[in-house]
């Protein structure tokens, strides 16, 4: 389970993460990751006429 985490193929239920955040004595947000628009994918529209 943790391996699925860990290499990103599944992530945790919100009861575990504040599990794993109460364990390790860190913040919540401390354990998520923050998504850099620059580094999303988007796909590209056609505009239509």
């Amino acid at each position: 389970m943790v391996n699925g985490y860990v290499q990103n193929r599944q992530q945790p239920r919100l009861e575990v993460l504040f599990a794993i955040a109460d364990i390790l004595s860190v913040e919540v947000k401390d354990l998520i990751k923050e998504t850099n628009q620059s580094n999303v994918r988007r796909t590209k529209t056609t505009p239509t006429a």
